[in-house]
């Protein structure tokens, strides 16, 4: 099956999903020592458990991050916290309330959720450069999207903009 073939079916997968209010699938990255602040907000806002602890060693600042995110994490560890199945609430988007809670305590979340990010923040927290490094060695014809287009635009059922038009492409 040709590329492009699994992008329009994929694509129309996106029927099936939930449009609004999917159920909160998200592991995050709490650096150590803002962890009771991050869980005091978590108790009060979303107040679902169980929540899976973790603890990660930062051997190595991770280059897929950016160093100004870098910059602002001075903990040796994180803790990843994975919140499975926790219902929407009407009137809210639990995902985005999570993006905002780790910008500010300076933690982050995999990409493998739903992401809500505007274009700007999620260059600020993943490396655009490497990224588009790794992208020109291995789909130089972006074939498969770039990676904010991937893990946000499209992730949500939403088109590809075209560069500087504004317009919408498939």
């Amino acid at each position: 099956m040709h590329s492009d073939s699994v992008l329009r079916a994929a694509e129309r997968f996106h029927r099936l999903l939930p449009k609004k209010n999917p159920p909160v699938f998200v592991d995050v990255f709490i650096p150590f020592l803002r962890t009771a602040e991050f869980m005091d907000w978590y108790h009060r806002e979303m107040h679902f458990y169980p929540v899976w602890c973790v603890p990660y060693r930062r051997t190595r600042d991770y280059e897929w991050q950016t160093p100004r995110w870098w910059s602002g994490v001075k903990d040796p560890l994180f803790l990843d916290l994975a919140v499975y199945g926790l219902e929407q609430q009407p009137g809210r988007n639990l995902y985005k309330e999570f993006e905002d809670e780790l910008q500010r305590v300076n933690g982050t979340k995999t990409l493998i959720s739903y992401n809500y990010y505007d274009e700007q923040t999620f260059w600020s927290i993943w490396n655009k450069e490497t990224w588009q490094a790794v992208k020109q060695l291995t789909d130089p014809d972006n074939i498969f999207r770039d990676l904010y287009t991937k893990t946000c635009r499209a992730a949500l059922g939403l088109r590809e903009q075209a560069p500087d038009s504004g317009v919408s492409v498939h």
